[in-house]
């Protein structure tokens, strides 16, 4: 069995590095203890540590290199915290192919809160390495939604965007045919219009609320979306919980689920 594991970049966030560390390895340890012997496939979040590379002049010139940077520097911590818990992993970097339109400047970034681009990503570059990978290792993938880039004609351009790494896990595990698509946030469950947390979805009820405006666009809706979508293509479940909670919502005891009916397009 594979989960992928999506970590919200508010889990590892800290004041400092020291702060992050101590951040993900608690993370890592609740990962551990949640999963047991699952296969791992592990997607994060990297926004704070992409603020601290952008230039005192807030440039985006070479946003692609900055998350590339984070994604090495998140995988390392990760496979590190991970194997104190006896889960050895491998990090790759992950490039994902975002369309040559990538939209208005929506994602705030850095100290600064420049904002920019955040298309939904359509393919994943490295998806036939990270398949081969998942059959025999853990794996840390897809960082900050892994770095954009555009193709045209087998030529591949990095673009000044970042991608929210939850579509990104959902595409992962679609493509590698993963069981369990599980979403760690900050906080233990969606939520409804009126603030009551919602035990359970199909995925029309996800897209529907995610298309509402109910779950906030920059935030909850792209979990609600994607985990619609992953569940819709595969017929597997994805869950949206918070840290502290994994082993219950694993159990189905805490957190949100979401779940189709009908069969798979």
């Amino acid at each position: 069995m594979t989960v992928v594991v999506a970590v919200g970049g508010h889990a590892i966030a800290g004041s400092d590095r020291t702060a992050e560390r101590l951040a993900i390895r608690k993370t890592a340890a609740e990962i551990g203890t949640a999963i047991g012997s699952t296969r791992l496939v592990l997607v994060h979040g990297n926004g704070p540590q992409v603020g601290r590379l952008l230039p005192a002049d807030h440039s985006i010139d070479e946003l692609d290199v900055a998350v590339a940077q984070t994604q090495g520097e998140l995988g390392y911590l990760f496979a590190e915290a991970l194997a104190a818990v006896g889960i050895e992993a491998v990090g790759l970097l992950t490039r994902v192919v975002v369309p040559r339109d990538t939209g208005p400047p929506v994602k705030p970034i850095g100290s600064g809160r420049v904002l920019v681009p955040s298309p939904r990503p359509c393919g994943v570059v490295e998806i036939d390495a990270i398949r081969t990978l998942a059959l025999t290792n853990h794996v840390v993938v897809g960082g900050g939604g892994g770095v954009p880039v555009v193709e045209d004609n087998g030529i591949r351009t990095p673009v000044s965007a970042v991608v929210d790494k939850d579509w990104t896990a959902a595409l992962i595990a679609t493509a590698i045919e993963a069981e369990r698509l599980l979403f760690i946030t900050n906080v233990d469950a969606v939520l409804d219009g009126a603030g009551n947390s919602i035990s359970s979805l199909d995925v029309d009820a996800a897209d529907d609320l995610a298309a509402s405006g109910i779950a906030a666009a920059g935030s909850m809706g792209p979990k609600v979306a994607s985990a619609a979508y992953f569940s819709r293509k595969t017929g597997c479940e994805a869950i949206i919980t918070c840290p502290g909670q994994l082993a219950s919502a694993m159990a189905g005891a805490a957190g949100t689920s979401v779940s189709r009916q009908e069969a798979p397009v």
